[in-house]
């Protein structure tokens, strides 16, 4: 059996878990704009959790944290009466985009790593 030793950052202090920290950020945001009004248009928030989630350098985290924040958007403004609208369309191409505008940053750690 082997035993891996938990990834450290700076002065071997550990670091924090992004994907774990990503999904509730995604959460929350989606908790907060489904309680505001509709007019506010807050669900395009989630896409903070897939840059939140960039910082683990591992895109298939950043694509579950992203696929789940699309989802939470999709949800919140169809709740709120959105679905189909114009607003919910490019607020969650918005949330897309930021996923798809993170990918260099995956190429770029990947290769450093190496």
């Amino acid at each position: 059996m082997k035993v891996t030793k938990r990834a450290s950052g700076r002065h071997g202090v550990p670091r924090p878990p992004y994907v774990l920290v990503s999904v509730v950020t995604v959460t929350v945001l989606a908790a907060i704009s489904a309680l505001a009004p509709p007019r506010m248009l807050m669900f395009g928030w989630v896409a903070l959790g897939p840059a939140l989630a960039a910082a683990t350098a591992n895109p298939a985290a950043v694509l579950g944290v992203g696929g789940y924040a699309v989802a939470a958007g999709f949800a919140v403004s169809s709740w709120q009466g959105l679905f189909g609208s114009v607003d919910q369309i490019l607020r969650l191409l918005m949330v897309a985009a930021a996923i798809i505008v993170l990918a260099p940053a995956w190429v770029r750690r990947l290769v450093s790593a190496k």
